[in-house]
């Protein structure tokens, strides 16, 4: 299990929940940190640095996402796992990096994918550019295909209605979405 952090990017706050499930369930839960330093703002983080700065796709070995790919492999070595999958949870900015991790790394080994109250979406069209719709990506239909076939669950707050959060991206597209986390991930689903 990998538990993505928050904008805050406090991993151990978001670890200690899990860790009385990883005691009863017998898993391994790991919560890599994505540092401001290495990983500065949402460019790098809730939008898997995708894209460069000067708004340029990045090779895929380049993406946030990837990191957690490679983790995974470093983690079955240490373990002597033999296991083929793992899930992934995140919430909030980590939710951002989940949910899109499931969009664009559909090949991936996880199993499940777990977004609890992002702030806003990349949504499954080719109408917007990325990071609010696929425009940009080379995304096939094939790709497509396995990505809203994936195991992508969303966990929404039915009172995550707050419209004033310093966190929640309050720009024309992400509006677009919804006033607020609830309607935005209800948009998402639907």
């Amino acid at each position: 299990l990998f538990v993505l952090h928050g904008v805050l990017r406090d991993p151990e706050a978001f670890l200690a929940p899990w860790t009385s499930f990883a005691d009863a369930t017998g898993c391994a839960a790991f919560a890599p940190h994505f540092s401001t330093k290495e990983f500065p703002g949402s460019l790098s983080y809730n939008q898997g640095n995708v894209f460069s700065r000067d708004q340029v796709v990045q090779p895929r070995e380049s993406w946030s996402f990837q990191i957690i790919e490679d983790l995974f492999d470093e983690v079955c070595d240490w373990c002597g796992s033999g296991t083929g999958t793992y899930v992934v949870y995140g919430h909030s900015a980590g939710a951002q990096f989940a949910h899109r991790m499931s969009l664009l790394i559909p090949d991936g080994r996880a199993s499940m994918v777990i977004a609890a109250n992002s702030g806003w979406y990349t949504l499954p069209t080719h109408d917007l550019d990325y990071p609010y719709g696929l425009m940009g990506m080379s995304i096939s239909e094939a790709h497509a295909k396995r990505a809203l076939e994936s195991n992508l669950v969303l966990l929404l707050g039915e009172d995550d209605t707050s419209e004033d959060s310093r966190h929640l991206r309050k720009s024309p597209l992400a509006v677009e979405q919804g006033a607020h986390r609830l309607e935005r991930g209800l948009n998402f689903y639907l």
